[in-house]
This record gives structure tokens, C-alpha cells and sequence, in this order.
């Protein structure tokens, strides 16, 4: 995930991959949406909260096999919950409800 970006749909293919990733959480909705679904799936150690830590992240995941290893086992045991959720589908579901029941149309 690039700093700066969210990454969504990189981050996605990476999961759907296995391919170990690691994201930086950004201050902006776009720079949350590729650490939002690591930290979905449990896998928060690779979400960093600075461009330091994220390049430091960066060099241990590359320069570790058996991390890396461990990365997509965890990845693999996981990525369901990116597929399977309806909690989000529901809360939307409820807001245009609640949009609708409260008069509002567009």
C-alpha cells in the first residue's frame, strides 16, 4: 500500500493472494481503506501509524522468511471475514432506512 493512497483494490488482490502486505493508516478516508481491511482480518501488526514504522515494517517482512511464511498462513486462516461479512451491508441497509423513514429521498 502506497503512503498516501488507500490501496483498496491492491490490498484486496494482494489478500485474495496471500501475499503479505504491509499498510500505513492514513488521515484521510482514502489512506484507511487498505489498513481497514487488515485490521479487519486481525492482521494490525502491519498497519503503522508512521512513515517510519511502516518502512521499518517493510524491511523486517522482507528480510524474514519465516515472518513472511507465518504472514500468509495468517492471511489465508482470515481472509473469509473480508467476504463473508454482512455487517456492513446491513449498517448501510439500516441508514437508508432510517433515510427514508425520516423523509429523506435524495
Amino acid at each position: 500500500d502506497t503512503i498516501g493512497f488507500s490501496g483498496f483494490n491492491t490490498v484486496m488482490h494482494a489478500i485474495n493472494c496471500a501475499l503479505p502486505i504491509v499498510t500505513i493508516r492514513g488521515e484521510f478516508m482514502r489512506g484507511r481503506l487498505g489498513s481497514g481491511i487488515l485490521e479487519h482480518i486481525g492482521l494490525n501488526k502491519w498497519v503503522c501509524d508512521s512513515e517510519e514504522s511502516y518502512i521499518a515494517s517493510a524491511i523486517e517482512l522482507a528480510n524474514n522468511e519465516e515472518l513472511r511464511a507465518s504472514f500468509r498462513s495468517q492471511i489465508v486462516e482470515n481472509r473469509n471475514g473480508l467476504y463473508r461479512d454482512h455487517l456492513p451491508i446491513d449498517a448501510m441497509k439500516n441508514l437508508f432506512v432510517s433515510l427514508k423513514s425520516n423523509g429523506v429521498t435524495s
